[in-house]
């Protein structure tokens, strides 16, 4: 699956690739990567958990659908074989107007405020964003009256429907050439709607996502504000009725930040991540060189210091210590647990079984700058643990401003640690039209050119050699 978004709040086009396993944003400040991993995170949220049933009072204009397969069978008087994917790709747009749009609109909205400051600044044109997939490619775009709104779906597949001759059962379905069903034509709404169904539900089958996590910057301290908050909010909801005369405003969090919260605040314990275990033993004995744990009762997250018998809170902690945290408790209790606690995940499930674990399914961990408060050997250190978790069905999203992670992971791919066909690079850069991705920065067998850090670190240098020459001849 591709997802490509176009004048979005400062970007002008920004193309992801959900093939690749690590990706990893980077650019200037104000150059849009928050905007692009908030926007990214949405999406893939709600497209794995849009409605998988298409109902007859799903389709708004339904006339039209009716029209087109009065249309369609008049045809086949004459012709033996027609195409009837408009069809499809119709009552596929119009469902998805119903049961995916607008609680990705909602998203939108508790992330962004407005759709109004999704516009990009520099151009007239409204925002769209096309994604790409198995079944079918779906356009969304925002019309001049600021909705969201379904501009296209154009379906993957050929689907033609062919007249038998002096038969019972008078047509066949046929897709990409090949036999799916016999039909009557008085089935043929029913027919339309199972298919249309099957389309829908070989999409969600197969596509890469299992489960979206966030991981927002300042994620511990915005853990400690929630939570010690979370009582008082608890008071005020339980006495709403009794304030309902006093203007109280309660401060909007974004989507990602509040989901976030939700995750790292519902720790169900008895959930432990045992495929992940080394990776989770390396960050806690390597780099925090201790335990974190949590406590369901309080809600509380605490940091035992190795060969110390001392528990400490996460208030008491290290920056670095408190940081992490979140971390490794996601990747201890939560990955591969949101998942489990809906339905269709089970049933998911139950085919891999089928299918001797194929098409295995993997969490999307999305992680904003993980480097904050990190020495840099920390930093080096982190990013040699984060290449062993796309070993284990974990696609991650990182937005960074760390070169030692960036040339961490550029060495690993010219040692042939990582195939540079996993990664990949997203180097924002800003434009008169808005920010796009740098298209010389690509992962190679030659590694990654630098276009970001290096210019930095090269004009540091050389300002000190002007100072040094400077003072050098001052001295003489």
């Amino acid at each position: 699956m591709t997802i490509e978004i176009k004048n979005f709040g400062p970007i002008e086009s920004f193309t992801f690739d959900l093939e690749k396993d690590l990706h990893f944003i980077i650019g200037e400040n104000g150059v849009g990567k928050s905007y692009a991993s908030y926007c990214l995170y949405c999406i893939l949220k709600n497209l794995n958990q849009w409605n998988l049933n298409i109902h007859a009072n799903f389709i708004e204009d339904f006339d039209s659908i009716d029209l087109k397969i009065e249309n369609a069978f008049e045809r086949l008087r004459t012709d033996k074989e027609i195409e009837i994917t408009d069809i499809f790709s119709e009552i596929i747009k119009q469902s998805l107007s119903i049961s995916f749009l607008p609680n990705f609109s909602n998203s939108l909205l508790n992330t962004f405020s407005s759709i109004d400051n999704l516009k990009n600044r520099f151009v007239e044109s409204n925002c769209s964003i096309k994604i790409r997939s198995d079944a079918f490619d779906l356009t969304i775009n925002v019309n001049d009256a600021g909705e969201l709104m379904i501009g296209n779906v154009s379906m993957n597949s050929s689907i033609k429907v062919t007249r038998k001759e002096k038969a019972k059962i008078n047509f066949t379905l046929l897709v990409d050439n090949k036999i799916y069903r016999d039909f009557n034509k008085k089935n043929m709404l029913e027919e339309i709607v199972d298919f249309s169904n099957i389309l829908l539900n070989y999409h969600r089958l197969n596509s890469d996502v299992k489960e979206v996590i966030f991981l927002p910057s300042s994620r511990s301290g915005l853990y400690q504000a929630l939570n010690s908050f979370s009582p008082i909010l608890a008071e005020l909801a339980q006495n709403r009725f009794l304030l309902k005369n006093k203007k109280i405003e309660l401060p909007a969090l974004s989507e990602p930040l509040s989901d976030y919260f939700i995750d790292i605040s519902t720790i169900n314990k008895n959930h432990i991540n045992k495929k992940l275990q080394t990776i989770i033993d390396d960050l806690e004995r390597n780099i925090i060189r201790g335990e974190v744990n949590y406590d369901e009762a309080s809600n509380r997250i605490s940091y035992r210091p190795k060969n110390l018998n001392i528990s400490l809170d996460l208030s008491e902690s290290s920056s670095m210590v408190a940081e992490l945290s979140t971390i490794i408790l996601t990747l201890k209790h939560i990955v591969n647990y949101k998942a489990s606690r809906n339905l269709f995940s089970n049933i998911l499930s139950s085919l891999e079984a089928k299918n001797g674990g194929k098409n295995r399914k993997k969490t999307v961990l999305f992680i904003e700058e993980p480097e904050a408060h990190l020495h840099p050997e920390a930093q080096i250190k982190l990013m040699q643990i984060f290449i062993n978790l796309i070993e284990h069905e974990i696609t991650l999203v990182m937005t960074s401003h760390s070169d030692y992670m960036f040339n961490m992971l550029n060495n690993l791919i010219l040692d042939k640690k990582v195939e540079p066909n996993l990664v990949g690079i997203y180097h924002l850069i800003n434009t008169p039209r808005g920010s796009i991705v740098n298209p010389e920065a690509l992962a190679t067998e030659d590694g990654i050119m630098d276009d970001n850090f290096a210019q930095t670190a090269v004009k540091l240098y050389e300002e000190r050699m002007e100072i040094l020459d400077r003072l050098n001849s001052e001295v003489l």
